[in-house]
């Protein structure tokens, strides 16, 4: 039989150890190094003779040498003992190299007397373990954070294949707080166990995103919840979905509310366009642009003029310059105190306007500001213009009773 101190001398056993990517080393009971294999060179920088006879632990990190040294204490302790240790371990050019050390106790080989090691370089899987490990500590942080609620599930399949229903396998606390159910109440359970009520449509979309793996988007009421929900599924892998959901009950609720709003607006403009349809005073619809958006039939008693023929005029044409600036100047006083107070008082103005057939008329008008729901200001709603001579009868008539009444015996 060769024996070792034959091998390691040989030209053959050079050979093969520059090879090879292992370092071989012979430790002493001691920690010095009694051999190092040639190939130490090409992986750390070091000739054997720079190192032989050295301390083993003079080439180890700082932070690594007490696990170190306990570790080949270990060894030491009773004969045939094999074990392996991950430590830093310094290079000739002064950086360290992550390795990979696995050793034997033959001290009491004659030939060996020592620990038989090997050790490589692991600095690359090392790398990739830190990045996995980064990447599961941010897949964590985000998990554990997302303010959208998010589960995953094992698809369980009855005995025909078909999709039946979901194992909780992980939730965040987002969905915890959305659903007020811990996770330790969760996870093993199933979907329609937790939540038997569970809609419909909600079961039939996560199948078809398991079985078609092309990703859904669903906004859907709970009854179970009595929550809205606005769900992304996906298939993260085969046999599973996982779900990113967000609470949207108060959305839909302020979006319902709109719609009710909406829908007494378009019921109040209604009425509002019967009346001024029906009415002898004309009403108008302006932008804050002084466009027109709409005037009421009764200004071709006014003016002489069609609805059609009327609308087509700007506001600014309609009415000496000297009035449009005073109208122009009152708005815009009127929209500033609105802003600063939320008063939104009437404007009335009176000034002359031009009939269809030249002639003058002196007209009284009554504005008011439009707001929306966000309190905007929209447009002008003039909600009477009708002659001055009209007023002043109106007067006149008031008066007469008034004085009638008066002179009326006790």
């Amino acid at each position: 039989m060769v024996k070792y101190s034959e091998i390691i001398s040989s030209a053959m056993h050079t050979k093969m150890v520059e090879n090879i990517g292992d370092v071989l080393v012979i430790i002493d009971n001691q920690g010095i190094n009694r051999y190092k294999s040639p190939n130490i060179e090409k992986h750390f920088g070091w000739k054997p003779e720079d190192v032989i006879g050295e301390s083993t632990w003079n080439l180890i990190h700082p932070d690594d040498l007490h696990t170190a040294q306990e570790f080949i204490a270990s060894l030491l302790q009773e004969a045939g003992t094999v074990g392996s240790i991950e430590c830093r371990y310094r290079c000739k050019d002064g950086n360290y190299k992550w390795i990979e050390f696995i050793g034997k106790n033959l001290l009491n080989d004659p030939e060996i007397n020592g620990i038989l090691g090997n050790y490589r370089d692991i600095s690359e899987r090392k790398e990739v373990e830190k990045q996995i490990q980064d990447s599961e500590t941010r897949y964590k942080s985000l998990f554990h954070n997302l303010s959208s609620s998010f589960s995953l599930y094992e698809v369980i399949t009855n005995e025909t294949t078909q999709l039946n229903d979901y194992r909780f396998l992980a939730v965040n606390p987002a969905y915890e707080q959305s659903t007020n159910v811990s996770a330790s109440d969760l996870i093993g359970k199933t979907l329609l166990e937790t939540f038997p009520a569970t809609e419909e449509i909600w079961i039939k979309t996560f199948g078809e995103v398991h079985t078609t793996g092309i990703p859904a988007h669903l906004e859907n009421y709970s009854k179970e919840l009595n929550k809205y929900f606005e769900l992304i599924v996906y298939c993260p892998q085969k046999g599973q979905i996982a779900l990113i959901g967000s609470d949207i009950t108060q959305r839909k609720l302020n979006e319902l509310e709109i719609l009710e709003a909406k829908k007494r607006v378009e019921e109040s403009e209604e009425k509002y366009r019967l009346l001024a349809e029906n009415s002898n005073d004309v009403v108008w619809l302006l932008d804050l642009d002084l466009n027109f958006k709409y005037i009421s039939p009764s200004v071709e008693k006014l003016y002489g003029y069609s609805v059609d023929e009327r609308i087509k005029f700007p506001f600014s044409q309609l009415y000496s310059p000297e009035t449009i600036g005073i109208i122009k100047k009152q708005f815009a006083i009127n929209q500033e105190i609105y802003y600063k107070t939320g008063v939104n008082n009437s404007q009335i103005f009176e000034f002359e306007g031009t009939h269809k057939n030249g002639q003058i008329i002196n007209i009284e008008v009554s504005a008011k500001l439009i707001t929306d729901k966000m309190v905007r200001l929209q447009e002008y709603r003039v909600v009477r213009e009708t002659l001055e001579k009209e007023k002043k009868q109106n007067r006149q008539y008031a008066n007469s009773r008034k004085l009638l009444k008066a002179q009326k015996p006790a």
